[in-house]
């Protein structure tokens, strides 16, 4: 799952409208609107520019086609929550209070968590001139009330009048980290026999796009596997295993493209469960196979590879354009790492 988000384009507008009048969005946005091509073009056509007037004057607004995987699921904006009228006035709200809005488009991206992520990345990616943000959904919206809850945002008051639920997520504020992972253990992985958690959040170096790095060792599970998901307004990246399939990845690793860097998170991450016997075979295990380091490249390996590397800096030499230079120059710095270490 890669969400990604471009500006929005007048190419956009035969797509918007086909959303716009899909009955799952019409429900929530717009619904006492009917529109046609020309009426898209005239209510977005400045949002293109970055803009929208109200009462003659240009107001910022930047609205962007949401994309999973490089296909258009939806459409997202964002704005200052005071420069456009809402169902009400505004009071008792911080200052330079942002505020968006989203709906899936594609019926088939429903119930997949990409609303929850879609509003992480974005806010990340276009949240900085505001602290906080602000949003309103229909208290009958339950999914979308729910969905804002899980990326952080709190409930300030429900409106009787209009219906809404006014909400605000700080963007300069997370969670406790640790108490956060405690109370998902308890939640999810209450099982597990091990937990490490690593990565910059970790080590105190963590930003506002930092996620929640956790190897999860069971005594046994079916298969390895990956989970990533939002909770508690964490990105959370899980690795799952059990002793069998970390020695399995460790020595394919060690075997391919070097050590796994699920050795480095469990020997250098924090232990979160208690020390026992079963953690600490985890880390033999990962010691042991950082002691013996990678499989040693026979000759035809270590010709290839040259042969590859040599390639490239002939391409990073003679480009047939700029951006082919840059590729190749992040390829090389891969490559020479598998080399050098």
């Amino acid at each position: 799952m890669k969400i990604t988000f471009v500006p929005l384009d007048e190419s956009h507008f035969p797509l918007l409208l086909k959303w716009l009048e899909t009955p799952h969005v019409k429900k929530w946005w717009d619904q006492y609107v009917t529109y046609k091509l020309k009426f898209v073009k005239e209510k977005y056509s400045s949002y293109v520019k970055g803009y929208k007037f109200v009462d003659g004057q240009q107001k910022p607004i930047q609205g962007f086609i949401m994309h999973n995987n490089q296909n258009p699921i939806g459409y997202i904006q964002i704005y200052n929550a005071y420069d456009f009228p809402r169902s009400k006035a505004l009071s008792g709200l911080p200052a330079n209070l942002g505020a968006f809005d989203i709906f899936i488009g594609e019926e088939s991206s429903l119930q997949q968590g990409l609303g929850s992520k879609a509003i992480l990345e974005f806010l990340k990616l276009h949240g900085n001139p505001y602290t906080p943000i602000f949003a309103d959904p229909d208290s009958n919206n339950v999914a979308a009330v729910k969905c804002y809850e899980r990326v952080g945002f709190k409930k300030v008051s429900e409106q009787s009048d209009t219906g809404e639920v006014w909400m605000i997520k700080d963007l300069s504020l997370r969670n406790d980290p640790l108490p956060t992972i405690q109370k998902l253990i308890k939640e999810r992985y209450v099982h597990a026999k091990a937990i490490f958690w690593a990565g910059s959040v970790s080590e105190g170096r963590g930003t506002s796009a930092s996620d929640l790095d956790l190897v999860i060792v069971f005594e046994e599970v079916a298969h390895a596997y990956r989970e990533a998901f939002i909770y508690d307004g964490w990105p959370i990246d899980a690795f799952i295993h059990d002793l069998d399939t970390l020695r399995y990845f460790f020595e394919e690793s060690r075997t391919g493209n070097g050590i796994s860097g699920l050795c480095y998170m469990i020997l250098n991450g924090r232990e979160i469960t208690n020390h026992g016997v079963f953690s600490e075979n985890v880390k033999t295990l990962a010691q042991e196979v950082l002691n013996a380091g990678p499989a040693i490249w026979d000759q035809e390996q270590i010709n290839k590879e040259r042969f590859l590397i040599t390639d490239v800096l002939d391409d990073i030499k003679y480009p047939a354009w700029r951006d082919e230079q840059i590729a190749s120059a992040a390829w090389l710095l891969g490559s020479s790492e598998a080399i050098l270490f």
